[in-house]
């Protein structure tokens, strides 16, 4: 999950080291107040284990998206669990609901590449 090759958002500037400022671009998402920009900070980081970003989406109008982006990886029978939490969204705002569908599938997207690239290293 630290290598923005895996991502689907265009990523200028990251480093996985705490304190790390970088921005995400993504299509600006019609219908909703989104321009399609976010600031990032690296908040923890802990190789092979904890990846936490704080996350501020640049809107059009109103408060901006404020989240805290963490992603996690647990030893667990054999395998790797990914757990991915999205905390501060605002589930009544319907552009932050978008927002959040958008970057769930985004992470199932990385994991889905990031597993065919392990399975194609190690012959899984």
């Amino acid at each position: 999950m630290i290598d923005p090759d895996l991502w689907s958002l265009q990523t200028n500037g990251f480093r996985p080291e705490v304190g790390c400022e970088y921005r995400v671009t993504h299509p600006a998402i019609i219908g909703t107040r989104l321009l399609g920009t976010g600031d990032c900070t690296v908040v923890a980081a802990n190789p092979g284990e904890l990846l936490a970003v704080k996350f501020v989406g640049a809107v059009r109008e109103g408060n901006p998206a404020c989240w805290t982006i963490s992603h996690r990886l647990t030893a667990e029978d054999g395998g790797t669990t990914l757990t991915t939490c999205l905390d501060g969204v605002d589930v009544h705002d319907q552009s932050e609901r978008v927002l959040m569908r958008i970057v769930s599938e985004s992470t199932a997207r990385s994991a889905y590449v990031l597993e065919e690239c392990l399975a194609n290293r190690y012959r899984i």
